[in-house]
């Protein structure tokens, strides 16, 4: 079915779009898919605008063709406001059954699903540009979820990775984001929670100073019950709530180094002493998510 169409072609076949709709979205399809690399932004937008204009049924393969090349051209053009276009495009709305398995080619080789392939480049077009995160939830972009406060728990130099934590024990991964985070911090980043994987993505908007960070995350409240003065440790007992986690269930007691507890007089911990701390779940080698406090202080 592949066509090659020239420039000249496609302004005639541009002339006729009243009368031949159809022929013509898919004209523009096979001109920018051969030219999109070479014709320019400017040119490549207004093709791709041009097709958005022409009243055709959706769902659709040309339609599905035409995410995909709007997903290259995201990659190629900066200047391209992806987010834009998905949502006239009608993302999740328009896609159709096949878009949403992943396909194997005639030769047996697979390939991931056009949803999975088009949240994963949203992620990264929103790596690049944060200032363009939605404020609120879209509902034409229902992986995108608002702005949430959270916590940087490390940092894998080997994949540029930053994990990142929220209040409810979610773990994201920040891969090579613009703005950078600190690790022991709190930041405000957008999440991204793809539809059929466990993946989830942040896309960090900006950081937060840390005490009113930690407010934003929110603390347990606690008190010591032994000490372990050799292996530099305390147990706890959580006197709070218990929050819901994803994945796990928080534990009322636990463990945690004394190093984590900061006060200003630098006093020793003893038992009775009554903490605040931040509590959330990070999953251990063996499969098993089990409470990690980041930081904790006295509560005098």
């Amino acid at each position: 079915m592949a066509k090659t169409i020239t420039w000249e072609e496609l302004l005639v076949s541009l002339e006729a779009a009243k009368t031949h709709p159809r022929d013509t979205a898919w004209d523009i399809y096979w001109y920018l898919k051969d030219h999109f690399q070479e014709c320019g932004s400017q040119q490549a937008r207004m093709l791709l605008a041009t097709y958005t204009k022409i009243p055709l049924e959706h769902p659709s393969l040309l339609h599905s063709c035409m995410l995909q090349l709007a997903l290259k051209m995201s990659e190629q053009y900066d200047d391209f406001n992806l987010l834009n276009f998905i949502r006239i495009w009608g993302y999740i709305q328009f896609l159709r059954p096949e878009d949403r398995e992943a396909q194997t080619s005639a030769d047996g080789r697979s390939f991931i699903s056009l949803q999975d392939r088009t949240e994963r480049v949203v992620a990264d077009y929103l790596n690049r540009h944060p200032e363009h995160c939605p404020l609120k939830k879209d509902p034409e972009l229902p992986m995108i979820l608002p702005p949430i406060i959270g916590y940087v728990n490390s940092y894998d130099a080997k994949n540029d990775f930053f994990h990142i934590f929220d209040s409810g024990s979610r773990h994201f991964v920040a891969k090579s984001p613009k703005v950078l985070p600190l690790v022991g911090e709190y930041v405000w980043f957008t999440p991204i929670i793809p539809a059929n994987s466990r993946f989830k993505s942040a896309v960090v908007i900006k950081q937060e100073e840390h005490s009113s960070g930690r407010e934003s995350f929110g603390t347990l409240d606690a008190e010591i019950i032994s000490i372990d003065n050799k292996k530099r440790t305390f147990q706890y007992k959580i006197t709070s709530s218990l929050p819901h986690a994803d994945g796990g269930v928080m534990g009322q007691e636990g463990y945690a180094p004394i190093k984590i507890l900061k006060d200003d007089r630098k006093r020793a911990p003893q038992i009775g002493d009554k903490v605040s701390m931040v509590v959330f779940l990070v999953r251990g080698s063996d499969g098993i998510k089990y409470n990690h406090v980041a930081e904790g202080f006295y509560n005098e």
